[in-house]
């Protein structure tokens, strides 16, 4: 240089590429998203555990498709599919839920970032609520505090915490088949929860549990037969009649996965679907290609 000039400013360093967005969670507070599926069908989140927390409970409620929750304790790497400590998966429309405590396994709860990321498997847009909640203590001792009858109704009591989920069991007799869920998800919300039961009931046996009861989901969605020719590589599958599905395909199912969605919907009046990947819409016909359907 042989020529040189003062100015006002600051000199700033090459920017290297912009991150995920990571949004950090309240304490019991839900927070609304909607998730616009496709290749951005990851949406992740933080929350800070306390010194004092025994119990933490991370969980996606109402979620408008199927959804899947993983958790990871610190960062990198932000969790997925198949990197995390814990993973819920109820499939349909239920909620998902993961609870940790100071002896769980294979990550044990510790004061510090645990990391949260709500997995969108319905292909395209799914709104949903997710929300993180800690207490100070585990909750693991169910104690019924109470049972009352009347000439119609038999009501049980027991001790709750404050956001926690439970249910019901019951059976005829104790020497009968497995307990069966009778009440809906109960989610507490106060330090005491009463369920009832209309009269006469073919149960004379109940317990409580921790947890969710979860609603029947369609019978999973499978590629019956692929066939590669010289028009392309030809899928079919059954469905209801009446049904539509599209199409997605990957290159890899290494991280990071990125599922492509092919643009026109197919339906079918018979219930006998088919769909052709001729390479003009996924980049041409590579020597490897993985498919699997979504429903809208």
């Amino acid at each position: 240089d042989h020529y040189f000039r003062v100015q006002e400013g600051l000199v700033l360093g090459t920017n290297g590429p912009v991150g995920p967005t990571v949004i950090t969670l309240t304490n019991g507070v839900a927070y609304e998203a909607v998730n616009g599926g496709g290749t951005n069908n990851l949406d992740y989140y933080r929350y800070v555990v306390s010194g004092s927390a025994a119990r933490a409970q991370f969980e996606i409620n109402g979620p408008g498709g199927p959804m899947v929750l993983v958790a990871r304790k610190g960062y990198p790497p932000l969790p997925d599919l198949t990197t995390y400590d814990y993973r819920s998966a109820n499939g349909g429309t239920n909620d998902e839920l993961i609870v940790v405590y100071g002896d769980s396994a294979p990550v044990a709860l510790s004061a510090g970032d645990w990391y949260l990321t709500a997995v969108n498997e319905a292909g395209g847009p799914v709104g949903y609520a997710i929300k993180a909640t800690e207490w100070a203590e585990a909750g693991t001792n169910i104690v019924v505090v109470g049972g009352a009858s009347s000439s119609n109704t038999f009501c049980l009591s027991w001790n709750t915490l404050v956001g926690a989920h439970y249910y019901v069991e019951g059976r005829g007799a104790l020497g009968g088949s497995g307990w069966a869920a009778v009440s809906p998800t109960l989610t507490a919300v106060s330090t005491q929860t009463t369920w009832c039961v209309a009269l006469p009931t073919p149960d004379h046996y109940f317990r409580v549990q921790e947890g969710l009861v979860l609603g029947t989901s369609p019978a999973p969605m499978r590629i019956s037969t692929l066939t590669v020719g010289p028009a392309g590589v030809a899928l079919q599958w059954s469905g209801a009649p009446g049904q539509t599905f599209h199409v997605q395909w990957a290159s890899a199912l290494t991280p990071p996965l990125v599922w492509n969605t092919f643009p026109q919907a197919v339906t079918s009046t018979t219930g006998q679907f088919s769909f052709t990947d001729d390479g003009s819409q996924s980049g041409g016909l590579g020597p490897r290609r993985f498919y699997r359907l979504a429903a809208p």
